[in-house]
């Protein structure tokens, strides 16, 4: 028997997936496990089994997987977490990342259960409240994936996951932070960084959240600040950058992750001060092909709209948009104002 799991790395995909290993475990005596993220990873793991439940726990899969899943009808339990509370979750491991890192992985996890979420691979468990309990949760948990949810059966279950005693009292969350106690410490991480990275996170999250929303025309705003300083190609990029010099590139990034589908990206620039004119193209990569390019003619002042539209055909390609100077300056302001991203299309499935 096949248990799929699926969610962000966070404290209730984490607890999650202990859960239905140890249901998995209780009815069946022993499961192996596997974490994939590609197709291969999966055939590769199927093949290799021996027990007859088998639980796999698919970490921001491709969409080869997705359209497995579909066509098989087979339905992975997502356990939702905000992007915010996710991010905060990788500053806290054990192998922490940096904040630019943490919200780009935290941005490939939504983009890949947005797509399973839409192409309807996914079943939701939400985000718990802090008032959840934990035994209706297994109970519930054991009932997804057609498992009579007898007392004995959830006991066993409970005590693999290192619960003390299982009463209808017994709390989720206090389960759950004291098995992973970095979901505990990822408030504390978020607490501690910089206010223009915490600014930086509010903007990001809100966007990112809509994408697991169910709307199928979300937009997500992606905040200039968030893109990189092309002179030391590691600080953030701040608004206005003199222009004064040779042709060179201004700056690039985020670096960031959608859902598979149709997508306009649309910047708001602004010149100044740029009586000789110049030209400015913008170009946009997803993964490693250039997805659509526009050249820009600036004149000595003005701000507008920069849009290209953008194809992603699989949620593992990163997003990537430069914008290039091609004539020397001698003068001249440039700002980057707001960067958005629209769902074109309206199907609910990318395949």
């Amino acid at each position: 028997m096949l248990f799929f799991v699926t969610g962000s790395p966070s404290g209730p995909a984490n607890f999650g997936l202990a859960a239905t290993r140890a249901i998995a475990e209780s009815r069946f005596g022993e499961a192996d496990f596997a974490k994939v993220t590609t197709f291969e990873q999966f055939e590769k793991a199927y093949k290799a089994r021996k027990a007859e439940a088998f639980v796999v726990s698919l970490e921001a899969p491709d969409l080869r997987i997705a359209q497995v899943l579909q066509r098989a009808g087979a339905k992975p339990a997502f356990f939702e977490e905000s992007f915010e509370t996710t991010v905060g979750f990788l500053l806290a491991g054990a192998k922490p990342l940096d904040f630019r890192n943490a919200v780009r992985r935290t941005s490939r996890w939504v983009a890949s259960s947005a797509m399973l979420l839409a192409m309807e691979c996914a079943f939701r468990f939400p985000q718990p409240e802090h008032d959840t309990r934990l035994l209706s949760f297994l109970q519930n948990l054991s009932l997804f994936y057609g498992i009579d949810p007898e007392t004995e059966l959830i006991e066993q279950a409970a005590a693999r996951l290192g619960v003390r005693e299982l009463t209808p009292r017994t709390l989720l969350h206090t389960e759950m932070c004291a098995k992973f106690p970095r979901a505990a410490h990822g408030q504390a991480a978020l607490e501690a960084l910089p206010s223009y990275e915490r600014s930086l996170l509010l903007k990001l999250a809100e966007g990112y959240d809509n994408l697991l929303g169910g709307d199928p025309v979300a937009t997500c705003s992606w905040p200039p600040g968030f893109l990189v300083d092309a002179v030391t190609k590691e600080d953030y990029f701040r608004s206005p950058i003199e222009m004064l010099g040779p042709a060179r590139r201004l700056t690039f990034g985020p670096y960031l992750h959608l859902p598979p589908g149709q997508w306009l990206f649309t910047a708001i620039i602004e010149v100044w001060d740029n009586a000789s004119g110049n030209l400015v193209n913008v170009r946009a990569r997803v993964g490693k092909q250039v997805n659509a390019a526009i050249a820009v003619q600036l004149p000595a002042r003005a701000k507008q709209a920069v849009a290209l539209p953008v194809t992603v055909e699989d949620p593992h390609h990163a997003i990537e948009v430069y914008f290039d100077m091609k004539e020397g300056a001698i003068e001249g302001r440039f700002a980057v104002h707001s960067l958005q991203i629209i769902r074109q299309d309206r199907s609910e499935s990318p395949v």
